[in-house]
């Protein structure tokens, strides 16, 4: 209700607002009511807060509850553990999401490649999971200028072969950039 909304953001409105951990859970009432989760009241996702005060441990949020397919897609993804929250990992905060379609969202095309760069353009990120820091390889590529300079929305980014959820390893034969994968995976633009 807006009453209990009204009393959350009492508190929590307050934008450098931290838990106990340091986390920060300071909610911009502006850009929540702005973004796709807008429409839903505190407790929609922050279920298991019933009342006022509540525990300072609250459950973590469970965003299968309404993105159950993307959920399932993260189950056994490369990704799938790899964040204290692999949903706003990517996403962003989740006060603050916006459709895909929107410049502003972390997973437009345009954006995707600094979202994925984040981890992915870290020499230490790389070097711990044994993989090439593909960032600034990625800034380079033809496809990278096509997008970061030219602006071409059609030209591939991240997503366009790793996938968005179920991204797989490419020593897994049915990763789309497993070797054997490859050929079909760039089939896909490139007829």
């Amino acid at each position: 209700t807006v009453q209990a909304e009204t009393a959350c953001l009492a508190c929590h409105a307050e934008k450098t607002m931290q838990d106990g951990a340091g986390h920060n859970i300071g909610v911009d009432a502006h850009r929540f009511h702005s973004s796709i989760h807008g429409v839903l009241k505190c407790n929609d996702c922050h279920a298991t807060i019933k009342d006022y005060p509540h525990p300072d441990q609250v459950a973590p949020v469970k965003c299968a509850n309404c993105h159950a397919d993307e959920a399932a897609g993260l189950v056994g993804s490369v990704h799938a553990d790899g964040a204290e929250h692999p949903c706003t990992s990517c996403h962003g905060d989740a006060h603050a999401i916006v459709t895909k379609t929107d410049p502003k969202s972390a997973v437009y095309p345009l954006n995707i490649p600094r979202t994925c760069g984040a981890c992915h353009g870290s020499d230490s990120m790389a070097k711990k999971h044994g993989l090439p820091n593909v960032y600034p390889l990625y800034l380079d590529s033809i496809h990278g200028l096509a997008l970061s300079q030219e602006g071409l929305l059609v030209a591939a980014n991240c997503q366009s072969c790793h996938g968005s959820h179920h991204i797989l390893s490419h020593k897994d034969p049915q990763s789309a950039t497993n070797k054997s994968n490859v050929p079909k995976t760039c089939g896909n633009c490139h007829a």
